[in-house]
């Protein structure tokens, strides 16, 4: 668990995006970018077959650096991160008195978007997701079909009464962004069982610039109130949802909204600490954006 300093315990969270889709890396950013890092994290990165794989994780682990670096005593070429059994990025720094140790980030990326969340008192998890996801040349009942063991009957009822299949897929990859943040909340990785969580939605529909909250989470079919679900949509093609565990939470608690940050604002506080390496720009740039785009 990472810890935050005790003046910072007033702050609802953060919740911040950036759109990787829209970057496209000049020579100067990306070797910037990979100075910035740790250089395992580098190594990592660099194994990537397309950019945007390798966009979507660069921006992942300069999203923690920055938040480690905006809101705790340590500076930035010092941060150190490792990873859990389960693959949670961890903070290793050792940190002074006074330090309180109820600070959870997590990261999430797909389609477009790199997205954060991090609470100051208690656990957090987030998921985002492109609604319009491919799913092959399945239609969507035989997909869903084949995911059938991935929710209840519940679930699948809300899901399947959509009145179109693309109303019924953005149901769809809402309940598995609902389910992938609590469960990333918890800790845990792939492997939890999903039939244990059923998410009941009071809101039909996300929509942009409008967050719901009523959605309710029962585990083997008993409510748990100490869990509450953010959700949004961050685009019209990507549907987020952040989990926070509310048990330390005051009445007068304020679900917090995603905030979009350029290329700039995502380095403002950056200190690069590796050397520069002309050869890591040089095989990034030779990749494909995607497959079949170059």
């Amino acid at each position: 668990m990472l810890l935050i300093a005790s003046d910072m315990k007033s702050t609802e969270g953060i919740r911040l995006a950036f759109k990787f889709g829209d970057w496209s890396p000049t020579q100067a950013q990306w070797m910037l970018a990979s100075r910035c890092i740790q250089s395992e994290e580098k190594d990592r990165i660099g194994k990537f077959v397309f950019k945007k794989d390798a966009k979507a994780a660069m921006a992942g682990r300069l999203l923690l650096r920055k938040v480690v670096s905006d809101h705790l005593d340590i500076p930035y070429q010092a941060i150190k991160f490792s990873r859990s059994e389960k693959g949670k990025p961890m903070l290793t720094n050792p940190l002074p008195d006074g330090y309180i140790k109820d600070f959870s980030v997590n990261i999430s990326h797909a389609g477009d978007w790199t997205v954060l969340a991090a609470s100051f008192d208690s656990p957090v998890g987030v998921d985002v997701m492109d609604i319009n996801a491919p799913r092959g040349s399945q239609a969507v009942s035989e997909f869903f079909r084949l995911m059938k063991r991935q929710f209840t009957p519940i679930e699948w009822t809300f899901i399947q009464g959509a009145t179109s299949g693309s109303k019924q897929m953005a149901r769809f990859y809402r309940h598995w962004c609902l389910k992938e943040s609590y469960v990333k909340a918890l800790g845990e990785g792939i492997g939890y069982d999903l039939q244990k969580i059923e998410f009941r939605c009071v809101s039909e529909d996300l929509h942009v610039g409008h967050m719901v909250t009523d959605t309710g989470i029962y585990l083997n079919g008993k409510q748990d109130v100490n869990w509450l679900f953010e959700e949004s949509m961050i685009d019209t093609c990507h549907c987020v949802a952040t989990a926070i565990n509310t048990e330390k939470k005051n009445a007068t608690y304020s679900p917090v909204s995603f905030k979009e940050i350029n290329f700039e604002e995502l380095l403002r506080t950056a200190v690069p600490f590796l050397e520069e390496d002309l050869s890591y720009w040089t095989a990034f740039n030779q990749k494909q954006e995607r497959p079949g785009v170059r």
